[in-house]
């Protein structure tokens, strides 16, 4: 929790900062008029534009439209995004004085809090390495993206609810698996994906101590909870009058969904079209690195098991079957905010945080992270500067 509070303190200071620093030469807010463009409280000081403004930037608006807003027919963009993000800042903002802005952090802030520690408590009671755990949290915080987790978005909720599924589903606690695959699937409807992770860990218990289909049954139907979570909101989208997810997708999204090898030739495509400055694009520079760890976890010893490959390799398909268009040309491009999308990876976390701490030379150890901090302020300046999304 005090990683997450120091990464939350550090963000807000430097990012301000950086705002101070380049404001004289621009005639916006530090918003960018997102309270007209999108319906939201204006800040009104300037304390608050340095410390929430900064933050307004391309999917946090639309999440925190449907915090003050909720779920509109005038406005089916923002409807495709899961439900417990916005109820979780819209409560919070009930809560505390001030903007919604101030609830959404509060939100992000104890969400991110849970999603270290129960990565934290995976790694030392289940895994029994305490010295991977406090790598991993390590590495977590300072991931180039990892500001995501600080912003009104939905990634450090995911994150925290997915760790409380595989954590509990470990511990054979299967109800409280259930629940929490439950709330990761209205969190996002990917969440679904986590029913077949929970499933291979129920077998894998299941097989060593010998025990009947009978008896797997009546321990692991809990976990039809898991894919009842999209039902949910299916149907809440569906009472609502909302357009279909597909339309939504289509026609405000502009993107749409194909198989994973059509996804990962799109990409390809994109890559070899634009070279050379595709191979500076943050998302097509992630979506290379997730393929090469998770190459790479198929061997390490800790990291290969089935839950965790399965859950590495379900989310990396998923993600490369979304394929956006330019809104302007209708032209095929790549998939948008695959490096967002990859923060919920965590295996490729512990992967990079077990290779990390068996570096022989602590010095050589100390200039990795300091590079990894270094690159992390230059992707959250980005942000600020609305050159980074969405």
């Amino acid at each position: 929790m005090g990683v997450a509070l120091a990464h939350r303190v550090v963000l807000g200071v430097w990012m301000a900062a950086v705002w101070l620093v380049i404001s004289p030469w621009t005639a916006y807010e530090a918003d960018f008029n997102a309270a007209e463009e999108y319906r939201l409280p204006h800040l009104t000081s300037t304390a608050e534009q340095l410390i929430f403004g900064v933050w307004r930037r391309w999917d946090a608006d639309h999440y925190l439209n449907l915090a003050v807003h909720g779920y509109q027919v005038d406005n089916p963009g923002p409807t495709v995004f899961g439900v417990l993000a916005p109820l979780g800042f819209r409560f919070f903002d009930r809560l505390l004085p001030g903007p919604v802005d101030l609830g959404a952090m509060v939100f992000e802030t104890l969400a991110f809090s849970a999603a270290l520690t129960l990565l934290f408590r995976l790694c030392a009671v289940n895994f029994g390495d305490e010295q991977l755990a406090r790598w991993a949290v390590g590495v977590t915080a300072l991931q180039p993206l990892s500001y995501c987790f600080a912003a009104p978005l939905s990634e450090s909720a995911y994150l925290a609810l997915a760790l409380a599924m595989v954590y509990a589903a470990y511990r054979g606690r299967w109800l409280v698996a259930g629940l929490c695959g439950l709330l990761a699937s209205l969190t996002r409807t990917q969440g679904v994906l986590l029913a077949a992770v929970a499933g291979l860990i129920l077998l894998e218990q299941a097989r060593a101590s010998r025990e009947s289909l009978r008896q797997i049954v009546r321990r692991g139907w809990v976990l039809l909870l898991i894919p009842s979570g999209a039902l949910v909101f299916t149907a809440f989208r569906a009472g609502r009058g909302l357009p279909s997810l597909a339309d939504v997708y289509s026609y405000y999204s502009f993107h749409f969904y194909t198989s994973p090898i059509k996804g990962l030739f799109w990409n390809a495509r994109y890559l070899v079209r634009h070279w050379p400055h595709s191979v500076y694009d943050t998302d097509l520079l992630a979506l290379a690195t997730s393929l090469a760890l998770g190459g790479i976890m198929l061997r390490h010893p800790l990291l290969r098991q089935p839950p965790l490959v399965a859950y590495t390799w379900l989310h990396i398909l998923l993600f490369l079957s979304k394929i956006n268009v330019d809104r302007y040309t209708n032209e095929i491009t790549f998939t948008q905010s695959f490096g967002r999308y990859a923060l919920v990876l965590f295996p490729l976390t512990l992967l990079v945080a077990d290779w990390l701490r068996r570096i022989a030379s602590a010095r050589a150890r100390f200039l990795c992270l300091l590079a990894l901090a270094a690159i992390w302020l230059v992707f959250s300046a980005r942000h600020v500067l609305y050159l980074i999304g969405p």
